[in-house]
């Protein structure tokens, strides 16, 4: 569980809040101090922030010559791309 954020404790936020205060520019740190169950002594991380390709397309292939399975998983900005590709 994160309990701490840049210092900042993660007590009563919500997951999206707690991912709010993980989000930033690209190449930036963040301080991330995690607890967990069976441990006693909090982890702590420092993670420079990246981007995290978000697929739309998880899952292609041919059932028989041409007739293909395409599985979506959401709608982004490149789901035409990612499903022409395969």
């Amino acid at each position: 569980m994160i309990v701490k954020v840049d210092e900042k404790s993660t007590d009563n936020l919500s997951t999206t809040e707690v991912a709010d205060l993980l989000k930033g520019p690209k190449g930036t740190v963040v301080k991330i101090v995690v607890t967990r169950e069976g441990f006693t002594e909090p982890l702590s991380f420092t993670v420079t922030r990246g981007e995290i390709p978000r697929h739309s397309v998880d899952i292609s292939f041919l059932i028989k010559p041409g007739i293909g399975y395409i599985r979506l998983s959401s709608f982004n900005e490149t789901t035409i791309a990612k499903s022409k590709r395969r």
